[in-house]
């Protein structure tokens, strides 16, 4: 099956993929506050995964939907395909796990993906190879690693480890890629030996 993940960094304007997206891949998954008006012709329009951190998907990020259900309902109707929001979180543990199922039991059309092998996996990297202290991944690594457990052929797009803004040009800078607490260079290197090994492509 062939899978892609899309990013929220800054557009490469030389890339007008959108057709190629929407007609072929058999599952498209975009991120958190990803936007389509106005950008069909660049990223397409077909969603059918949409991913979504824990702060969103439990109202506590700087901007966030306030009933994430109806914001589901009013992006099926631009994205048809549109089949459930999927929770990618960093888990500590199971009792985590279960943690944030129970409190997102509220939506319907919701999975909380168990992602306690890609966490687990991601803390024991970030050891071997950082000195800072430890911050939980960032939506796009963890779901970079839980599609490639889950399908076997992955391709990203519009993905840049949080160097430029997100690309509808967000005003809160607090939520933006630069402001946050990951340390991008620990997912350029991971994502990097995804791609050089072959586990992923760029699109």
């Amino acid at each position: 099956m062939k899978v892609l993940l899309i990013g929220n960094s800054s557009i490469d304007s030389t890339k007008k993929v959108g057709n190629q997206i929407d007609n072929d891949f058999d599952l498209v998954a975009r991120m958190n506050r990803f936007e389509l008006e106005g950008y069909q012709q660049y990223l397409g329009c077909r969603t059918d995964i949409w991913i979504i951190n824990r702060m969103i998907s439990l109202g506590r990020s700087n901007v966030h939907y306030g009933n994430l259900q109806t914001k589901f309902e009013e992006r099926k109707k631009t994205s048809p395909t549109l089949n459930n929001m999927l929770m990618m979180t960093y888990l500590k543990n199971e009792n985590d796990f279960n943690e944030v199922k129970k409190q997102t039991e509220k939506y319907s059309d919701f999975e909380v993906g168990n992602t306690l092998k890609v966490s687990r996996y991601l803390k024991s990297e970030w050891d071997k190879r950082m000195t800072d202290k430890f911050y939980k991944p960032a939506t796009g690594l963890t779901s970079i690693h839980y599609l490639i457990e889950e399908y076997d052929n992955l391709t990203i797009h519009n993905f840049d480890c949080g160097k430029t803004k997100h690309y509808w040009g967000d005003t809160d800078k607090a939520s933006e890629p630069m402001s946050s607490k990951h340390n991008w260079s620990f997912d350029e290197i991971l994502i990097s030996e995804l791609v050089d090994n072959g586990k992923v492509k760029y699109l």
